[in-house]
């Protein structure tokens, strides 16, 4: 089986070049590759560096969808679903926008992919696709590790992105990752004290880094300068 995972531009003007300055890799497409069976065979495409190549092979498309790249998103879904290929959309705009979403995709993944990403893939392989799957609970980060190896023959900047929490225990009204944190606990998916922060233990961290001693990495923190003491 072949699996196709589609990071969106915000967009561009037609006959204008692609943006550069996003050369940073894909964590979260690295991260939904490195929870698929070795049995599928894996490509990513990267709307913000690269044409979207709609001829090469998939029996299955994932595209992860943010508030400012849904339009571009919903277009690259067509262009597949047009092809006869189907569509899986998920991320923070698939879960709190699930309905709208919907409508662009064949299936969409409402919640984090940990807990239900191996049931899509078997429904998908098998023809069994379901419209909707709500992840039950927030995982833990421990043992969560990227596939980087599909970033290979990319041209990306010389710099990795290292996820070593999730969350904020900070509760802004206008933070999508609050936000997000609050849908999951409305929905019985997560306890508060799940939700709005998890941090990767020590030796977990430590495992994500050492392959990596050569480049320049780095953890982006949404908790800014707000936060007192990073507990790993």
């Amino acid at each position: 089986m072949k699996l196709t995972l589609v990071m969106p531009s915000i967009g561009r003007k037609p006959g204008q070049g692609y943006i550069t300055t996003w050369q940073m890799e894909p964590l979260v497409l690295a991260l939904l590759a490195g929870l698929t069976p070795p049995e599928w065979e894996i490509t990513i495409q990267d709307d913000r560096v690269e044409p979207i190549d709609y001829a090469c092979p998939a029996d299955l498309v994932g595209i992860t969808v943010e508030t400012y790249t849904a339009r571009r998103a919903y277009q690259i879904a067509a262009q597949y679903r047009r092809r006869g290929v189907k569509v899986v959309m998920g991320g923070y705009h698939a879960t709190l926008f699930s309905r709208e979403v919907a409508e662009h995709a064949d299936a969409v993944v409402v919640g984090e992919a940990e807990g239900i990403w191996g049931q899509v893939l078997n429904d998908a392989a098998s023809g069994k696709l379901q419209k909707t799957y709500l992840s039950e609970r927030s995982q833990h980060l421990l043992g969560i590790m990227p596939n980087r190896r599909v970033y290979a023959g990319k041209k990306y900047l010389p710099l990795t992105l290292v996820e070593f929490s999730r969350g904020c225990r900070h509760v802004c009204n206008e933070c999508s990752s609050c936000r997000f944190a609050v849908f999951s606990i409305r929905r019985g998916l997560s306890s508060p004290e799940n939700s709005f922060f998890r941090g990767s233990p020590v030796c977990s961290l430590s495992s994500a880094l050492s392959p990596l001693w050569k480049r320049e990495f780095a953890g982006p923190d949404s908790r800014g300068p707000i936060t007192k003491k990073l507990p790993l």
